[in-house]
């Protein structure tokens, strides 16, 4: 009895020291991993996501300069990157998911299939960086800069990017639902003019403000979006997909809107001078207040200023209702 209880206790005792030699090389391990990415700019598959868990040192990688450094693949999840230098880095296919990294400067990085959901790059730098493919999910990006960005194909559903510059970005197929992207005043409007919007998914997302201009939506789905007092001028909306969404104020001179589906959306007080519109299912739309002079109407017929609104809705859905019988 008494020898049972003797080696009980001894394996009590042995306990914390085997933990203890399991934790150090864990540590030592990655703090090597750290070492060796400040001092070489290389390391390619590391995971770092356990680092500042196990440091008592803290030296950290706040403001590190670890520009064109080799991290393909690396895991960086969880960890305090505020101010790192990352540009011209190749990140492909590494973890930042929820990373805090305010103000990194990810400019011309290669990011392609990356994970950053969860992300926060407010006001990072990713000018010219490549995103395609990458996963950011409940990203924080706002007044991020993503111009000339490559977001070919990326998921930002429900991504923070207010007040954003997406200037000439490319995200075409690029995943939008539910994104914030809404600006509260004139000042600094979420920027998206010139980008390539074709075939991007943008259902339920808040564009309220936001400067569209002159981008291109062809095929996009932007059903159940808010656009109110969105700038759409001069934009190719061409077979685009707006059912339900809310256009309310928004700026849609000479816009291209050729067999757009408008069904239920709500056009009041939008100004569509000089629009395309021909083709387009507008069947239910509210075009309460709409200024249409100018625009080309879904049958080809020109609007006339002097017209009543609600008969050329009414004809215009009366030729729609036949052609679709015919």
């Amino acid at each position: 009895m008494q020898s049972s209880i003797i080696r009980f206790i001894l394996l009590l005792l042995a306990v914390p020291i085997i933990l203890l030699g399991l934790t150090n090389p864990v540590y030592a391990f990655v703090k090597d991993d750290v070492y060796n990415l400040i001092e070489t700019q290389k390391c390619v598959g590391c995971d770092l996501s356990s680092y500042q868990k196990l440091s008592t040192e803290k030296i950290g990688l706040n403001d590190a300069n670890l520009q064109n450094s080799h991290c393909e693949r690396t895991n960086f999840s969880g960890l305090d990157l505020n101010g790192v230098n990352l540009s011209n880095a190749k990140l492909i296919e590494a973890n930042l998911s929820k990373v805090t990294a305010y103000g990194i400067n990810l400019k011309q990085a290669q990011l392609n299939n990356a994970d950053l959901s969860g992300a926060n790059l407010n006001q990072g730098n990713l000018t010219n960086a490549d995103l395609s493919h990458a996963d950011l999910r409940k990203a924080k990006l706002y007044q991020a800069k993503l111009n000339n960005a490559n977001l070919n194909g990326a998921n930002l559903g429900q991504a923070y990017l207010r007040e954003a510059n997406l200037y000439n970005a490319n995200l075409i197929s690029a995943n939008l639902s539910g994104a914030f992207l809404n600006s509260e005043n004139d000042r600094q409007k979420t920027d998206l003019r010139h980008a390539n919007l074709q075939e991007a998914i943008f259902t339920e997302a808040n564009l309220t403000n936001t400067d569209l201009s002159k981008s291109i939506l062809i095929h996009a789905n932007l059903s159940k979006a808010n656009l109110s007092l969105a700038k759409l001028n001069d934009t190719d909306l061409d077979r685009a997909d707006l059912s339900n969404s809310i256009l309310k104020q928004a700026d849609l001179r000479k816009a291209i809107l050729s067999n757009v589906v408008l069904v239920n959306a709500d056009l009041s007080n939008a100004d569509l001078r000089e629009a395309n519109l021909i083709g387009a299912n507008i069947e239910g739309a509210n075009f309460s207040n709409t200024n249409l002079a100018g625009a080309i109407l879904p049958d080809g017929s020109t609007y006339k200023s002097d017209s009543d609104d609600v008969n050329w809705i009414e004809e215009i859905k009366e030729k729609f209702q036949q052609q679709i019988l015919h």
